[in-house]
């Protein structure tokens, strides 16, 4: 609602500076899905073992996960034979618990979102066509159930998968942070009406594809701070800050999208769009706030 005010990436203000490794509150952020993304997987491959969560050596991963706007999906290797009455799962909002014969299994503990208790569920599969049938797989659903339009990213089914989550995207070997904006210096143009800030940030060459911005774009905010930065890398970020008001996490989301800015070579490029919706209750006159950050991190 309300009318709309456009402009450049900062306002020409003084903006306070702070290093985001000290103040950027990533524990507390909501990662925010990309509109549009199908599902995003983690595992699906064979890496080397990772302590307390690999197989035997050579064996690959303990599990894997495929997530998506609605859902998390795990699945594991298990003994043939196995059947749904040695299953007992103990669905919560904040945590799950799953038993085989008895026994808990890696599957259980804090989650990483709330989930919907009544619609997550356990299966035993036959083994994917073409593979060894000397196995079974069991596989996990686990709904989601976050508030709001938007839709939350998980990044990890449990609490503490997330350190090998970010311990992996720490050593991958992505771009460097400054080569993914088209214009590092000035990257971004901003614009609000009375419950919405938009931000636009033109996006290098790096990032054509949206398997490119999955893969490599991550976007968190609390409740008065905002960071999009290169997976991995939150303490040097793309766009960060303290915004000069309250935001509803829920009502946040992003995309990539077609920009009207081209390379150096003529080329099209992909800009991520922004949009941030504002607790209208706690803006100043007609929701207008006077920059998107009262103080930024870098």
């Amino acid at each position: 609602g309300g009318g709309e005010a456009r402009g450049g990436a900062r306002s020409g203000k003084a903006v306070r500076s702070l290093p985001a490794r000290d103040h950027w509150e990533g524990e507390r952020a909501r990662y925010v899905w990309r509109t549009g993304c199908g599902q995003l997987r983690c595992e699906t491959e064979s890496p080397p073992p990772v302590e307390g969560h690999g197989a035997e050596s050579g064996g690959g991963p303990l599990f894997w996960w495929r997530e998506t706007a609605a859902e998390v999906v795990l699945t594991a290797r298990t003994r043939r034979g196995i059947d749904l009455s040695s299953l007992r799962l103990d669905a919560r909002e904040a945590s799950l618990d799953l038993e085989v014969d008895g026994i808990p299994s890696p599957w259980s503990g804090a989650l990483c979102g709330r989930a919907l208790p009544a619609g997550c569920s356990a299966a035993v599969l036959p083994p994917a066509q073409g593979c060894e049938a000397d196995h079974s797989l069991l596989q996990l659903t686990v709904a989601k159930a976050d508030e709001g339009p938007s839709a939350r990213y998980w990044r990890a089914p449990f609490r503490d998968l997330l350190p090998l989550v970010e311990a992996r995207e720490r050593l991958a070997e992505h771009a460097p942070r400054g080569s993914l904006l088209h214009t590092p210096d000035s990257g971004w143009q901003s614009g609000q009406t009375s419950d919405v800030f938009e931000v636009l940030m033109p996006l290098s060459a790096d990032v054509s594809t949206v398997e490119d911005a999955d893969r490599l774009l991550r976007v968190a905010v609390t409740a008065r701070s905002v960071s999009v930065h290169v997976a991995g890398q939150p303490d040097a970020p793309l766009l960060a800050g303290e915004t000069h008001g309250k935001l509803l996490v829920g009502g946040c989301s992003w995309r990539l999208a077609r920009s009207k800015v081209r390379g150096w070579r003529g080329e099209p490029l992909q800009q991520l769009e922004l949009h941030l919706a504002k607790d209208t209750a706690s803006a100043g006159p007609g929701g207008h706030w006077p920059d998107l950050f009262s103080t930024e991190y870098s």
